[in-house]
């Protein structure tokens, strides 16, 4: 992403007089929407070139840098009307597909990103990293065959750029492939020993492989190199693993100042407040998570004990039946809705949850002993069960 190139350094404004619009010139609110720009007063920046816009609908460089914070800003749908707008002025502007492409990519619009690429491509045909975000499109879109010519032609015009092995790396590693990625993270760090990516992104496969302490030393080391919310979070989830809740929750509530919208970050502060016997405050922080895209099973389960524990069945029960949803294979899950279940007196749904987890461990003498309770249950009560309000049995 570019930004503005020349950073002057000016005394902070305290107060500025109201300016009459129709009375202020263009440069006069172009040139304050550039002393905030630089100062990274970014939303008093979008305010004067919006007003410089207000008075030239057609000034580009306004439109342009206006685009540049509303992807700064998270503001993506805005970047792009900007982006559109600029084309619509000048349907010869590379740059200007090149920055739609990127705010389509964080929209999850990757089509749109390899159209927009390739009309960048198309304009500027020798930028290697036109190519290798194509790639990147390309990949998350399935066109796995376009992906790699892409990747290849970035590598012709600049086989020296560690982005390309990074992507490669990355690329491999969502594919579960962790040995040719592990080979392009090391690619990349013998050309960029300080490529904090990478470090992190190799550390990972060093946790998941089982190299605890490797992964542990790498995500140190990142962070040494430069404190960043990837690094913190991966560490948390790391502390997790270890049972330390202390250190993780602290690791990751550091990576949350670093970037506010870090959705598994939440999480990992929300996984280590349930440990921790905290279950309002670490439903608090699943709910964040999960309202910023964070909704895996093991999210939804987390708060779904939260809430069995913390004496909310019924919202436990729907957590879990989302948590399904997503992995419909999994015991954990149908046991803990089938605790759910029993404390909201529907010993049928328990048992039917309970014979889940026995089909898939047969050898589950516990959840083996539940079922038979509730069929206990459900022989002496029958049908009054459904109209108690008592919660019978608790999650241990």
């Amino acid at each position: 992403m570019k930004s503005i190139e020349q950073h002057i350094f000016i005394a902070f404004i305290l107060f500025l007089p109201f300016l009459a619009l129709g009375q202020t010139s263009v440069d006069v609110f172009y040139n304050k929407a550039t002393e905030a720009h630089d100062h990274g007063m970014y939303n008093r920046a979008i305010d004067f070139y919006s007003m410089t816009l207000r008075k030239v609908p057609r000034h580009q460089q306004s439109l342009y840098n206006r685009g540049l914070l509303y992807i700064k800003t998270q503001k993506y749908n805005k970047a792009l009307y900007d982006f559109t707008s600029l084309l619509t002025l000048n349907p010869q502007d590379a740059q200007a597909y090149e920055h739609r492409a990127r705010a389509q990519i964080l929209l999850n619009r990757f089509r749109g990103a390899v159209e927009d690429y390739t009309q960048a491509i198309a304009l500027n045909p020798n930028q290697s990293r036109l190519y290798l975000n194509r790639g990147m499109a390309n990949h998350q879109i399935g066109q796995y065959e376009q992906a790699q010519e892409d990747l290849e032609m970035a590598r012709l015009i600049d086989p020296n750029d560690p982005d390309l092995y990074l992507v490669q790396a990355d690329i491999y590693m969502e594919n579960g492939d962790f040995m040719e990625a592990m080979n392009f993270y090391n690619q990349v760090i013998d050309r960029d020993p300080y490529n904090i990516n990478a470090i992190n992104n190799r550390a990972n496969i060093y946790f998941q492989t089982e190299m605890e302490d490797v992964a542990f030393r790498s995500y140190n080391r990142a962070i040494n190199i430069q404190p960043n919310s990837d690094s913190y979070t991966n560490r948390g989830y790391y502390f997790l693993e270890q049972k330390d809740y202390t250190l993780a929750y602290e690791d990751c509530m550091e990576a949350i100042y670093i970037e506010p919208q870090n959705a598994d970050a939440y999480a990992c502060v929300g996984f280590a407040l349930l440990q921790k016997g905290k279950h309002n405050k670490a439903i608090q922080f699943f709910d964040h998570a999960i309202y910023l895209g964070q909704e895996s099973p093991d999210t939804y389960v987390g708060r779904g004990r939260a809430n069995l524990l913390s004496g909310n069945a019924n919202g436990a029960r729907i957590d879990f039946n989302h948590a399904l949803a997503l992995d419909s294979e999994n015991v954990e899950i149908f046991y803990h809705r089938a605790i759910a279940c029993q404390q909201l007196n529907d010993f049928e749904g328990a048992v039917a949850d309970f014979d889940q987890v026995i089909q898939l461990q047969p050898d589950n003498q516990e959840a083996q002993q539940k079922k038979q309770d509730c069929l206990t249950f459900i022989n002496q009560y029958g049908d009054k069960l459904q109209s108690r309000g008592d919660s019978t049995i608790k999650e241990k």
